[in-house]
């Protein structure tokens, strides 16, 4: 990760129609029977489990320091006039800290990965309700890019969803769909 972020970072240094460029970033590795995740920014990873959808990785931004704090509540967080701003990110910086966690996965576990273009237009309860479905993967990760565009599509939208089907790794129920709002330079 530390030579993706110079990269990013020596590219916005070295040119005008870079500047101040930088993005978040979530990966996920499985091992056996565990997962590991890396991740800087707002991009999210999800895994859901007996009908529950948790959140495993927590923002790098200014309303999450203030929701960890105590200063604001969940809904206060949502509506913040800074709420986008995060306080990690690839590219921001000459170097960078990606937070790692190692997590346990199950046969059954759906992991979805996402940028906050999906979860500032999409709610948890609608996310979780794609997921219980497991029907293709791909299909659903195609419905929740859709989903998030048709309430709006403010943002870039990444979406992978993961189907872990047994203690191997589950590369063949991997699915990955997103949309492009801007096109990139040409430089």
């Amino acid at each position: 990760m530390a030579e993706i972020n110079a990269g990013i970072y020596n590219a916005a240094l070295n040119s005008a129609a870079f500047e101040g460029m930088a993005t978040t970033l979530v990966i996920a590795w499985f091992l056996g029977e565990r997962l590991w995740v890396a991740h800087t920014g707002d991009s999210r990873l999800y895994r859901y489990r007996d009908d529950q959808l948790e959140q495993l990785t927590r923002d790098h931004s200014f309303s999450q320091e203030l929701l960890d704090a105590g200063m604001v509540t969940e809904e206060e967080a949502r509506i913040l006039p800074a709420k986008n701003l995060v306080t990690r990110a690839l590219g921001a910086s000459p170097e960078i800290e990606p937070e790692v966690q190692d997590l346990d996965v199950m046969p059954g576990d759906v992991v979805l990965l996402c940028s906050d273009g999906l979860t500032e237009m999409v709610g948890s309860y609608e996310i979780a309700g794609l997921l219980a479905a497991q029907a293709d993967m791909h299909e659903t990760a195609r419905r929740l890019v859709d989903l998030a565009n048709e309430a709006g599509g403010r943002d870039n939208i990444s979406v992978i969803v993961i189907k872990v089907s047994s203690k191997d790794p589950p590369s063949p129920a991997v699915s990955a769909f997103g949309r492009r709002l801007k096109p990139w330079p040409d430089h």
